[in-house]
């Protein structure tokens, strides 16, 4: 259980996509952000380009719910070992309520 029992929001931003997870009791809820642009959301111009722009045609953006498998922690540990960072929501709450 340890640190990862307490994770409830991981990012993996990369230069044309944005997963935002919000990891519940349940399931993972995640916000799928899509670039069908230039723009590279790695860099500090590019997210400020996003955040100007967020209802134009190259934005797109997606929800799902995904239920975890019959190790969360270790669905949590996988998300991370590809790239995802432990964070506290900020992002995911702004697109959330954004979306929703």
């Amino acid at each position: 259980e340890g640190v990862l029992g307490k994770v409830d929001y991981l990012e993996h931003i990369s230069p044309k996509r944005m997963l935002l997870f919000h990891l519940t009791e349940k399931n993972m809820h995640v916000i799928d952000i899509n670039m069908e642009n230039d723009v590279d959301l790695t860099t500090s111009e590019g997210f400020q380009w996003l955040r100007e722009n967020l209802m134009d045609d190259a934005v797109e953006f997606l929800q799902a719910n995904k239920t975890y498998s019959e190790d969360k922690n270790l669905d949590k540990f996988e998300l991370i070992k590809q790239g995802a960072v432990i964070t506290k929501g900020d992002l995911f709450r702004f697109f959330n309520d954004l979306v929703n």
